[in-house]
């Protein structure tokens, strides 16, 4: 056991680079690396936070590639496309004229077309329309000089939301644009991902889409929990170790997504630390009080933002998040007399980057583990919205749906 501690291994809220420790996930990583060796192309298909960016992200890292993200989230219009791509590709010159340690001439020359495309585009209305579809040609048409002149990742993120987001006519234009110009890039590896499996799926598989048979999919499912409890252990390991179950209780809090378990390794190393011993259900514990403390300033800004009948419906999400919400026990909870109605009352928390829900089939979920607990774990606010939690014996029947075993048994109700 060593006396000075590793620094902290775990990671989260940002991809991983060569230096940080990877749980292991070989068979995704190989179809990763032969495109990048091909300088091919490759659609992963998966939910928000399964580590796709992180896949690709590390591994063009490990071979010294520099990569290119574009992030289309939640788009908005052609604008929107336009200038989150151009701000993109600005950083990305910048950060290859650090490492090169002076701006080369085809650099400055490619920079200074991208700041007059920006510099053009300023101050338009950010409407369909507002931008001519040309500009968005002429960006990737950059990215594709970029990558002519020097091997480089692209990775395109979220890309069914700019046919999702924006009207018909425009996305599949939009789309075409994109196609048209990353086709030519011969010396580039080119990654898709999408986490609305399937509108992202039809972007490949239906020939009406202009990415038809434009790359394989793959799918990025979870990590199975037996390596990722051996990658937890190993981890531990560089500091004083963890006990088998503070190992579990992460598991069962955290579930199976990648960065919620390393968000709450990251706290529960640095609470082992305070001690000479390896952690415990204790250490866990009070690793994730912190990390629902923190929370409590966006969750109490969501509360704050919503009437009495929305905050119903959101903690009724937190306590039935595996019932479709058309189902007659999650009506009569959220005392909502149809489903249709659950839509426009959770349009709020379904929108923009920082949304509190998303919507999988007939299911709405929390795009945060975390935030669901403090969710249910509020128990001041759940009873003031839904009557029948003002009987502790029914709340916490209620709170069974989502925590079991040690953690049940510990938990501290919040108010």
């Amino acid at each position: 056991m060593p006396s000075h501690p590793h620094r902290n291994p775990f990671v989260y809220g940002r991809i991983l680079t060569a230096k940080d420790a990877a749980c292991p996930r070989p068979e995704v990583e190989a179809r990763v690396n032969a495109t990048i060796r091909d300088n091919a192309r490759l659609a992963l298909n998966g939910d928000r936070r399964m580590g796709k960016s992180s896949l690709v992200g590390r591994n063009l890292d490990v071979q010294g590639t520099p990569m290119l993200r574009l992030n289309y989230m939640d788009v908005m219009d052609l604008a929107d496309v336009v200038i989150r791509t151009v701000i993109e590709l600005e950083r990305f010159l910048r950060d290859r004229s650090a490492v090169a340690k002076k701006i080369v001439p085809w650099m400055r020359e490619i920079g200074v077309e991208v700041k007059e495309l920006r510099l053009g585009f300023a101050g338009l209305e950010a409407k369909t329309g507002g931008i001519p579809s040309d500009h968005l040609k002429r960006v990737f048409g950059y990215i594709r000089d970029v990558s002519d002149r020097g091997p480089m990742g692209l990775f395109i993120d979220e890309l069914q939301d700019i046919c999702d987001g924006l009207e018909e006519k425009v996305g599949n234009a939009a789309l075409a644009l994109i196609r048209d110009e990353v086709q030519q890039m011969s010396n580039a590896s080119v990654f898709y991902a999408g986490s609305a499996r399937d509108s992202f799926t039809l972007l490949f598989t239906s020939d009406a889409s202009p990415f038809y048979n434009q790359a394989p999919l793959v799918t990025v499912d979870s990590i199975p929990p037996k390596v990722m409890h051996d990658f937890i252990v190993r981890q531990f390991g560089k500091g004083h170790g963890i006990k088998q179950d503070a190992v579990a209780l992460i598991q069962q809090i955290a579930g199976d997504s990648p960065d919620d378990i390393q968000h709450l390794c990251y706290e529960a190393w640095n609470e082992h630390l305070t001690t000479a011993s390896a952690a415990s259900v204790e250490t866990v514990l009070r690793a994730l009080s912190k990390v629902l403390k923190d929370l409590k300033q966006y969750g109490e800004k969501w509360l704050s933002d919503l009437t009495k009948k929305q905050q119903r419906v959101v903690f009724t999400v937190a306590y039935f998040e595996e019932l479709g919400a058309t189902t007659h026990e999650f009506l009569e909870v959220a005392d909502v007399r149809n489903g249709g109605s659950v839509s426009s009352l959770l349009v709020k928390t379904l929108r923009g980057r920082e949304s509190l829900l998303e919507k999988v089939g007939s299911r709405y979920r929390f795009r945060s583990r975390f935030v669901r607990l403090w969710f249910a774990l509020n128990y001041t606010r759940a009873q003031a919205v839904i009557p029948a939690l003002r009987n502790e014996e029914t709340y916490r029947a209620y709170l069974q749906r989502v925590v079991q075993g040690p953690l049940m048994d510990s938990l501290r109700l919040q108010g």
